[in-house]
C-alpha cells in the first residue's frame, strides 16, 4: 500500500512555497505527509496533496518530503521524494577536444531559473575568464600541463551552490598547423651521446610546424614532454639532462601525420 510518485519541484527550493501530490492509494482513508527541517507543512497533512513553506533555514543539499497511505489496518510504507534549497546544475555547452595553441575557447550555459549568479573553473593548468553575465567564459590552453581538462560551472541562489556541470576536455599537444609539412624526421640527429646532462637536438623542417619531444626511460616511465616551434630550415633545441640518473633512455620525435623517431641515449 506504498503510494506512487509524489508529483512537484524539486530544487531552488529557496525561501518559497510549493504543492506535492500523489494519486490515490487503493484501500486508503486518508494519507500521512512529513517534511524536513526548515519545511512547513500549511493547512492539512492528510490528503493526496500538501502545500509547504520551504523557509530561510531551509539550506540543506538533499532532504526528503515523504507520504504514507494509511487505513484502518494502519500506516504502509513511505514514498520519499528528494528535495534541495539549491538550483539545478547548468550544462555546458563547448569543444571537448583542442589543441594546446587554443588561447580563447569559449564556453556557455543557458540561463538556470532562480539562480543569481554562476562560477567558473578549469584545471589542468589552462586559464579560463568568466564573462559579466556569468553565462559563458573563455578558456585559454596555451598553459596546459595536461592532456586532459575539466571546465567546470555552478549556479548559485541565496540558499547555496548547485552540483557541478562538468565538460571533460582532451588536450593535444600536437595539432597540425594549415599548410604545415611533415617534419624532416631523416636528417635528426642529437649529440653528444653519450652526455654528461646537456644534450642538443638538431633536425631540419620545410616549414614553419610543431614536433614533440618525449623522454621515457628503460621501464616506459615518460621523464620528460616538451612542445617545441620548429622554425623554417635547421633547428636546434637543447635538453638539460643533468638531474636524470645515469643509464640509457629512449628519445622520441613525434608530429602528426608524420612516423615516430626513436633514438637511444645514455646518461654518464
Amino acid at each position: 500500500m506504498q503510494p506512487g510518485s509524489i508529483s512537484g519541484p524539486g530544487n531552488n527550493l529557496c525561501n518559497t512555497s510549493a504543492t506535492y501530490s500523489i494519486v490515490a492509494v487503493a484501500g486508503a482513508t486518508s494519507y500521512l505527509w512529513s517534511v524536513p527541517p526548515g519545511v512547513t507543512i500549511v493547512g492539512s497533512a492528510t490528503g493526496l496533496s500538501v502545500n509547504v513553506v520551504f523557509g530561510p533555514t531551509f539550506t540543506t543539499a538533499s532532504a526528503n518530503i515523504c507520504v504514507s497511505a494509511v487505513n484502518s489496518c494502519g500506516t504502509g510504507p513511505a514514498r520519499c521524494y528528494t528535495v534541495t534549497s539549491r538550483p539545478p546544475a547548468p550544462v555546458i555547452t563547448g569543444p571537448a577536444s583542442v589543441c594546446k595553441s587554443n588561447a580563447a575557447v569559449a564556453y556557455t550555459i543557458s540561463p538556470v531559473a532562480g539562480a543569481s549568479s554562476y562560477s567558473w573553473l578549469v584545471t589542468g593548468g589552462a586559464t579560463i575568464t568568466p564573462a559579466p553575465s556569468g553565462l559563458s567564459a573563455t578558456v585559454n590552453y596555451n598553459t596546459a600541463i595536461s592532456t586532459s581538462a575539466v571546465v567546470r560551472a555552478n549556479a548559485y541562489n541565496a540558499c547555496g551552490i548547485s552540483a557541478n556541470a562538468l565538460k571533460n576536455v582532451t588536450v593535444s599537444l600536437l595539432c597540425r598547423e594549415a599548410n604545415a609539412n611533415v617534419i624532416s624526421t631523416t636528417e635528426f640527429s642529437a649529440y653528444p651521446n653519450p652526455t654528461t646532462g646537456k644534450l642538443t637536438l638538431s633536425f631540419d623542417s620545410e616549414t614553419k610546424s610543431k614536433y614533440l619531444v618525449e623522454v621515457e626511460n628503460i621501464i616506459g616511465v615518460k621523464m620528460l614532454v616538451e612542445v617545441v616551434n620548429l622554425q623554417e630550415g635547421n633547428n636546434l633545441h637543447e635538453l638539460d639532462l643533468s638531474t636524470y640518473a645515469k643509464g640509457m633512455y629512449f628519445l622520441s620525435i613525434k608530429a602528426e601525420g608524420a612516423e615516430t623517431k626513436t633514438i637511444r641515449i645514455v646518461v654518464e
